[in-house]
């Protein structure tokens, strides 16, 4: 695999796709950190009574697709897994948890909180987007190095 100089890149969002992508871009030896708006990671697999009424299925009113639930992970078991996934891979501590993005762009006038060569927006298909217009320069990704 061909190595690049190192890049500081942010990620936002601690789900699966946040925690796998920042690990590849980790082992390519990029400098990483994950912003997570809530106060742990998982993403959509994080239930509270705002996401299910009844996440443990006890409800017998409950609508259940017709098949055998043991055939599938329960969402505290992905949960589970991805909490494990964070600490084998030395990802929890480059975890911002209850940090929100605000904002992403070019600064001006010398201002700056955080600088990052390229950000990764890995907020789930269960948020609503909203796409940046940021004028100037555009990342992409090709083999793990910004662009």
């Amino acid at each position: 695999m061909p190595q690049y100089p190192p890049e500081n890149v942010a990620f936002i969002g601690a789900g699966p796709a946040g925690l796998v992508t920042a690990r590849e871009l980790r082992r390519e030896g990029h400098n990483v950190v994950v912003f997570e708006r809530e106060n742990q990671l998982g993403g959509t697999w994080i239930y509270t009574p705002a996401t299910d009424s009844d996440p443990i299925g006890v409800d017998p009113n409950r609508r259940i697709p017709n098949r055998d639930p043991r055939r599938f992970p329960g969402h505290r078991e992905v949960l589970d897994y991805l909490n494990d996934f964070a600490a084998d891979f030395g990802l929890t501590g480059l975890l911002r948890l209850g940090t929100e993005v605000e904002y992403v762009g070019l600064l001006e006038n010398g201002k700056r909180k955080e600088e990052y060569d390229a950000v990764v927006i890995c907020n789930g298909r269960h948020t609503e987007p909203r796409i940046a217009d940021i004028p100037g320069k555009l990342f992409k990704f090709l083999s793990g190095r910004a662009q």
